[in-house]
């Protein structure tokens, strides 16, 4: 009987299995591959899968259209969601939406917001545009998702000005990271004007390379030309940075970096997210519905991410950072912001650095003391950026980890 279509039918426990990991959204062949791990005499194939897959979703559409079924999910999820239409054809030309547990978030960090549209996500061939931020335990996280029509300036300006209203209609981010999108830069600078905007630095360096290797045949020439390269977005102080500007003779910034970024200076972050919601999707051709789903797993397990390194700031002293100059700040600031002093502290051993030859950098860039600021007894809680503080504004995970000795913390952490 095997092979057969009776045979493999889905039995009544086979079909609730399948309706289960759908709603999951396990891939039909992981489904089918937990079918036959735990149904030993199943003999279906991936095409019963789809088939069962299909007729499941039809059954829960019911009579809606995929669009009414959309925004039933949007408002039924509690979701902050803005559309618009089309004026003849009241086709759907924009959707933007926040998922309650983002919103929540992005509260507690609303410093760094990181944006990119990225292509092939839904059967409608929207571009999907992408705002992700950062934490002060360095977690990156999903703000908020939009659909647009055309990646033209207004469309950017409409989803932009969407984001500033779900929380605060005069509210301005400290740092936003973009790529050389013309359009999104503009509208970046009408909605947000008093945010710092940086270009992302991969990008650039990408760019350095596509349309100056061409020209510089020399393998010697060329290796010379990116240690220089990289020597002067590396400048200190403005003085080096002139210095390495004249010695370099190309044209490549106009001013050094040495605007607050919290440590993003590129949007790596958008390109990861967007990598793990088309390796949930599993297609370029995604129902809206179906989309959402996949956000809805995303947004949870960075919830439990993030809150699951909080808490591990917030209760675990690691031995490595037990130095007295820290002591003010255990329990307050995160383990990436004690990884960054370390690195500091390290620095100021090799260098003897003073304010004319520090740089500053981490004062600058990251909001917290740099190295020549180290030499104090104890770091001051007043002179760390707000942004390395907030390791109160989200509700506890649900592990607790109690009040663990550095006894404990060299077995966690060895």
């Amino acid at each position: 009987m095997e092979g057969h279509a009776q045979a493999m039918k889905l039995s009544s426990n086979e079909n609730r299995l399948v309706q289960y990991l759908t709603r999951l959204n396990v891939k039909p062949r992981d489904i089918l591959s937990t079918l036959k791990k735990q149904m030993k005499k199943n003999v279906s194939i991936l095409k019963t899968i789809y088939n069962a897959h299909y007729k499941f979703r039809k059954t829960e559409q019911a009579s809606r259209t995929p669009m009414q079924n959309l925004m039933n999910t949007l408002q039924s999820k509690g979701y902050v969601f803005y559309y618009r239409v089309h004026d003849i054809t009241n086709e759907l030309e924009e959707l933007f939406f926040v998922h309650p547990t983002s919103l929540t978030i992005w509260q507690a960090f609303p410093n760094v917001v990181l944006m990119d549209a990225t292509y092939k996500t839904n059967k409608y061939n929207l571009p999907f545009f992408e705002i992700v931020g950062v934490t002060s335990t360095n977690k990156t996280f999903s703000i908020a998702f939009a659909f647009i029509n055309k990646e033209k300036a207004n469309n950017y300006i409409w989803a932009l000005t969407r984001l500033q209203l779900t929380i605060n209609d005069s509210f301005c981010p400290r740092v936003i990271v973009t790529d050389r999108d013309l359009a999104l830069m503009k509208a970046c600078a009408e909605v947000f004007p008093q945010s710092n905007h940086l270009l992302c630095r991969w990008h650039i360096q990408n760019d350095i390379i596509k349309h100056c290797r061409p020209r510089i045949r020399s393998q010697q020439t060329w290796v010379h030309f990116l240690w220089m390269w990289n020597i002067l977005v590396t400048s200190p102080t403005n003085t080096a940075y002139m210095q390495n500007y004249v010695d370099l003779q190309a044209l490549l910034f106009e001013y050094p970096d040495k605007h607050i970024n919290f440590g993003n200076s590129t949007t790596n972050r958008v390109e990861s997210q967007h990598a793990k919601l088309k390796k949930h999707l599993d297609t370029a051709k995604c129902d809206l519905d179906r989309f959402i789903h996949a956000i809805e797993d995303i947004v949870n397990s960075q919830e439990t991410a993030i809150k699951d390194s909080i808490e591990r700031s917030r209760h675990i002293r690691k031995k490595k950072y037990n130095y007295p100059i820290f002591q003010q700040l255990h329990n307050v600031v995160s383990h990436h912001t004690m990884k960054i002093f370390l690195a500091e502290i390290h620095r100021s051993r090799d260098y003897v650095l003073t304010v004319d030859n520090c740089g500053c950098q981490i004062r600058s860039c990251f909001g917290l003391p740099c190295a020549h600021e180290l030499a104090m007894v104890a770091i001051p809680f007043e002179c760390i950026d707000p942004f390395w503080t907030k390791l109160d504004l989200l509700p506890s995970v649900y592990v607790e980890y109690g009040d663990l000795g550095y006894e404990k913390d060299m077995e966690l952490f060895k």
